[in-house]
């Protein structure tokens, strides 16, 4: 008499079945397809509507046609920068969705994720999107746990060298100091030097937290990662810098976009005043100087 185990693998990686779903992670489901379904349409016309179209018609005619095209180009760029940390994810999970199909999926929620922030586009978009395409809960979340260890890396690596020079000349509201940003910078880059000595020297390379496996990139896919990740913040400085109409330097423009992101998520409201003053000063400065 033998006995038959249901150890059919599931196709896009994500390991065998040994029991079926429970009936929780169904509902659970179903409540997140239509949340997005009702979300997502509502915080489209959301944008659309608060949008003043006249001053963005406006905006866009004062600019040459060569800015706007090189400010276009700079943007795909950053998107497909932006959409190969999931190509990275793939490799890392070894699940076997074609890269032209993971590509657009990217690129799709990168658009999502700037417009109507990351809990849309980069969690709840990317879970839907992705468990569509087959995969299980366990490995979208290592692709997006990938993708923000990628994000991030590059962040402290650039911002930590940024911000070690002195930028951005911080105004006097800002009780930190420029002393304060070059110490913060140096230990943005020491952590990011940490984990990619991590990934070359860690002897144990797997963790399991909370039942899912954590395992240490080797250390060239961890360059990568950083390499990844601080081209695409130097490309959305970049795209900045080419649509300010003052024109500040390039590293000004940078480090005040490195400052901001992380503080945005933190609490805008509160440091936005400092924040435009420092690029107002900037920008003042960068017009006199060319007097």
């Amino acid at each position: 008499m033998t006995s038959t185990v249901d150890l059919t693998a599931d196709p896009q990686g994500s390991g065998p079945r040994t029991k079926p779903r429970s009936r929780k992670w169904v509902w659970a489901k179903r409540l997140m397809t239509w949340s997005c379904f009702i979300a997502v349409p509502v915080l489209l016309f959301m944008l659309v509507r608060n949008l003043d179209w006249q001053e963005v018609t406006h905006a866009l005619k004062s600019y040459k046609l060569t800015t706007l095209l090189l400010g276009a180009g700079i943007a795909l760029l950053s998107y497909l920068v932006f959409s190969s940390y999931d190509l990275l994810s793939r490799h890392y999970t070894g699940h076997q969705l074609p890269a032209t199909r993971v590509l657009p999926l990217a690129f799709v929620c990168y658009a999502f994720n700037l417009n109507l922030s990351s809990w849309v586009g980069g969690i709840a978009l990317r879970y839907r999107l992705y468990g569509k395409s087959g995969l299980s809960v366990a490995t979208i979340t290592k692709i997006l746990s990938l993708g923000l260890v990628t994000n991030w890396l590059g962040y402290l690596l650039l911002g930590g060298v940024v911000f070690a020079m002195g930028l951005p000349a911080l105004p006097d509201s800002v009780k930190i100091g420029t002393t304060g940003l070059r110490l913060i910078g140096v230990a943005m880059v020491v952590a990011g030097i940490a984990y990619l000595l991590a990934c070359r020297f860690a002897t144990r390379r797997t963790w399991t937290v909370r039942k899912q496996e954590i395992t240490l990139p080797r250390f060239r896919f961890a360059a990568l990662q950083a390499l990844t990740g601080a081209c695409n913040w130097a490309l959305m400085g970049a795209l900045i810098f080419t649509l300010l109409p003052a024109k500040v330097d390039y590293p000004t423009v940078l480090a005040v976009l490195l400052v901001s992101s992380p503080i945005s998520q933190l609490g805008w409201a509160c440091w936005k005043p400092s924040l435009y003053r420092c690029c107002k000063d900037n920008t003042q400065r960068a017009h006199f100087s060319r007097r």
